[in-house]
């Protein structure tokens, strides 16, 4: 009940979200009670408008990896410079399994293989140590933290 959240989201383009603004987010919160603690910002996650070291965690659900794959290290080392010392991060990305196949087959053509391997080096390098990697159906999942 004491925590607050800011949605940072570019909100362009299509991504099989319908009327994805920042009033649509504002609005889920409202319906969740929640709205007199979050904050929805227009921005990239490549350049992030918050301030350096002002959050305890955050989240990248399906999100980073729609990044260029040229511009990810980027968009982690933002995660990171947000980040307080101690802070932690959960990278969610795609992973094409045999869940996503069947739920998502459009899947296959957008994301290749999710490479543990190649996700847990962006991380180390962006100045996060993992805590705890796994799968869940259709997701490669990482839980860091940014050293204190």
């Amino acid at each position: 009940p004491r925590v607050s959240v800011t949605g940072v989201d570019i909100y362009r383009g299509y991504f099989g979200i319908e009327d994805n603004t920042p009033e649509r987010f504002m609005r889920n919160a409202r319906i969740a009670g929640v709205a007199d603690r979050a904050e929805a910002i227009v921005g990239d996650a490549r350049e992030l408008p918050l301030d350096t070291g002002a959050y305890d965690g955050a989240i990248s659900l399906a999100a980073i990896d729609h990044v260029r794959r040229a511009d990810i290290p980027k968009a982690l080392a933002e995660a990171a410079r947000v980040l307080k010392p101690g802070g932690e991060f959960l990278l969610m990305i795609v992973n094409v399994d045999h869940w996503a196949m069947f739920a998502s087959p459009h899947a296959l053509g957008h994301h290749p293989r999710a490479d543990a391997n190649r996700w847990r080096t962006m991380l180390a390098s962006a100045g996060f140590d993992v805590v705890e990697e796994g799968t869940q159906p259709a997701v490669l999942y990482f839980l860091a933290r940014k050293p204190r």
